[in-house]
């Protein structure tokens, strides 16, 4: 419900706040998963 309202309101922003930050959380996943098999995604 909450995010029905952020998008109503024009307040969800949070896509934006993680595609800043993707980098951050691509090299966090890649130290927590030694056995990395996937593509990187590039998005």
């Amino acid at each position: 419900m909450k995010l029905k309202e952020l998008i109503k309101a024009g307040k969800a922003e949070n896509a934006n706040e993680y595609i800043k930050n993707l980098d951050f959380y691509k090299a966090n996943q890649k130290k927590i998963i030694k056995d990395w098999d996937m593509p990187d995604y590039n998005w």
